[in-house]
């Protein structure tokens, strides 16, 4: 599977683009693509001069017309809290579904997710900071996925954990010096 990770600021603003980029990715990776979508964390949107305030009602705004474009061959009308649009189509090209995931913790995202998108994916250990918690966050997500009459098994999860492996002690010691992993190291902490 291809995983592709947007952060909100990527994907202001929602558009035909967008979505053109995603059926392009599904139909070359023969629907193995999938794209992870967050509300954005300041360090993602204050150096664009995003305002975070937003995040939420921007995402669920993706989320909704992600399934408006891949549900409808015919132009349609959209209002949305940021976005109109009238008219809008994608046409009937769609040969493979982009599978759109939720990122990020809490009940906003678990809602949202479990309403629009095909999968929630989080951070280990920095959300899910213990398996019961990955487990609890799951059930969760499941039990809101029943109530809201979606089949909790056409729903995926994943949990993200950076972490540096080698056989040798002395590659990894090395690999410390690298700046990206020196940046991931500050911004996610480091963990013996």
């Amino acid at each position: 599977t291809e995983i592709y990770t947007l952060s909100l600021h990527d994907a202001l603003p929602i558009s035909s683009e967008l979505m053109q980029t995603m059926l392009t990715m599904a139909n070359l990776t023969e629907g193995r693509s999938q794209f992870h979508i967050g509300a954005g964390e300041v360090k993602q949107l204050k150096p664009y001069g995003w305002n975070r305030k937003e995040g939420w009602t921007r995402l669920e705004d993706l989320f909704k017309l992600a399934k408006l474009y891949w549900d409808n061959d015919e132009p349609f009308a959209f209002e949305g809290h940021h976005w109109t649009l009238d008219g809008a189509t994608l046409g009937g090209a769609r040969t493979h579904k982009p599978r759109i995931w939720g990122i990020g913790g809490g009940p906003k995202m678990y809602d949202l997710a479990t309403t629009y998108a095909d999968g929630f994916g989080t951070m280990g250990p920095w959300v899910a900071h213990t398996p019961e918690r990955w487990h609890e966050m799951i059930t969760d997500c499941k039990q809101r996925l029943e109530r809201k009459g979606r089949d909790p098994e056409d729903f995926a999860f994943g949990l993200y954990a950076s972490c540096l492996i080698h056989d040798d002690p002395d590659v990894i010691t090395r690999s410390l010096s690298n700046p990206l992993i020196k940046w991931m190291s500050g911004w996610l902490g480091r963990f013996d």
